[in-house]
């Protein structure tokens, strides 16, 4: 795995991993709990992601002996750990063969982009998590003690945006929208992967069974908790766990970590949040203006920038880093989303050093990660034609930083969240052909014009070829 690799620090850091444990390990399965925004415990965020060849919206899901998906408003914590879905991937790892469920970062790492896997192992092992140790408790059968280190929680799908690569799984301003179009739709790809039931989906999952009480008696042994959405700022349980924490002395070991669209910024929050000795706070952004208000619809652009001046502001126990899903419709303008970054002259986003890595996040710029999912936003179904201009555009881009941002070995060659990152994600938009999905973009941009009164071709004019049949 870490031949293709092996002169630059992601190799390196694979190499580290190797020694410690194996080729293919990752450490999440031992200390980690995932969860979807229905209460359906997963490997984690990434592996519960297609590719552009995938239609599986279960995989990663741990699911039970009868193949359903393992859900914590119904199932114990402490009996879903040992599930033998996770047990099985524990046991795979350990003889250093790659999980199916984990097919994600195994690829990223192949052309040349530094995973989930590898940052958070690393992370973790840095942090005097004793890997050898984790390994030589597991079972013969993959099973393991029950002592979470890190959650990763999604409570319930709340948002008020309706991202056009998102779906009702994910936010509820997604569901009028999805009762209105969802049978229009023709293309196969498309209906399978826009299947919900509103009527089978609990976005208050954690309001049933132990799920809470297991939680605060793990808050011990917290180390870090992270909240995504829908919009994690909007869901009012959240809060109240941080005030449980702090209320039983447990703020000062708990690290935060947030996902967010950026559109909320509170007093209340930031008083919390001062209980923490280290909150991360990633704010999404995928494209500038009117761009911005099409892929993350209905968004007003002028909030996010106002709150972005805000979090610049905050004291210096919270990071704040700006990450960008990088799809179709984005990635002919991402040169000129980080030029904007650049030229805003940020104190602190994207500008602190990652204590593990000792490198600077996101190379000073954005923190870019793919879309995998909805397959046809996937920028691997980008025709010939633009996926050279793409390498172009991110051509004059690198003279452009050399002059306006930095001409440092660091950010060029050593960072892996540099240079080397953008790179990684050129080699990945040309490795593979997944044109085949151009009609069902066409008929899923068609059909979401017609119903927010939006006009893609008129916004985004330089993909005009994807719309020719």
């Amino acid at each position: 795995m870490t031949s293709k690799n092996q002169d630059n620090n992601l190799g390196k850091w694979q190499t580290e991993i190797s020694s410690i444990a194996t080729d293919s390990f990752c450490i999440l399965p031992w200390i980690h709990v995932s969860t979807r925004t229905n209460g359906d415990m997963r490997v984690c965020c990434v592996a519960n992601s297609g590719g552009a060849g995938t239609d599986n919206p279960t995989r990663g899901v741990i699911k039970d002996n009868k193949g359903l998906p393992t859900n914590l408003g119904h199932v114990p914590l402490d009996q879903a750990w040992n599930q033998q879905y996770l047990k099985d991937i524990r046991v795979t790892m350990l003889k250093g063969s790659q999980p199916s469920s984990c097919e994600r970062c195994y690829k990223e790492e192949s052309q040349g982009m530094v995973s989930k896997r590898v940052w958070e192992t690393l992370t973790w092992h840095k942090k005097g998590t004793n890997i050898k140790q984790l390994m030589s408790e597991t079972n013969i059968d993959g099973g393991s003690s029950f002592k979470p280190k890190y959650l990763d929680l999604r409570l319930g799908n709340t948002c008020n945006l309706g991202c056009i690569m998102c779906s009702s799984h994910d936010s509820s301003y997604w569901y009028r929208d999805h009762e209105q179009t969802y049978n229009k739709f023709k293309n196969v790809s498309i209906i399978d992967e826009r299947k919900f039931r509103k009527e089978k989906y609990d976005k208050k999952w954690w309001e049933q069974g132990e799920f809470w009480q297991t939680i605060e008696q793990q808050i011990p042994n917290l180390e870090h908790i992270a909240f995504a959405g829908g919009e994690p700022l909007l869901i009012k349980q959240h809060r109240q766990l941080l005030k449980t924490i702090i209320k039983t002395g447990h703020n000062n070991h708990i690290e935060l970590r947030y996902t967010t669209n950026g559109t909320f910024l509170d007093d209340e929050l930031l008083e919390l949040w001062s209980h923490f000795n280290h909150v991360h706070v990633t704010v999404s952004i995928d494209a500038l203006d009117e761009r911005l208000h099409y892929i993350r619809y209905p968004i007003d652009p002028q909030v996010l920038y106002n709150n972005l001046q805000k979090l610049d502001n905050t004291d210096s126990n919270i990071t704040v880093n700006l990450a960008v899903a990088i799809q179709v419709l984005n990635i002919l303008h991402i040169p000129d989303l980080i030029k904007w970054k650049v030229n805003q002259r940020y104190k602190k986003i994207n500008m602190g050093i990652n204590p593990n890595s000792g490198y600077q996040e996101g190379g000073g710029l954005l923190i870019p990660n793919l879309v995998w999912t909805p397959t046809w936003f996937n920028i691997q179904i980008l025709p010939k034609e633009l996926k050279q201009q793409v390498v172009q555009q991110f051509t004059d881009l690198k003279d452009w930083l050399l002059t306006n941002h930095t001409d440092s070995n660091e950010f060029w060659h050593a960072n892996p969240y540099g240079w080397q990152r953008w790179q990684g994600l050129l080699n990945w938009l040309v490795s593979e052909d997944h044109s085949s999905r151009l009609p069902a973009f066409r008929e899923y941009i068609t059909v979401m014009d017609q119903q927010r009164q939006t006009n893609c071709a008129e916004i985004f004019p330089e993909l005009t070829l994807m719309f020719v049949d």
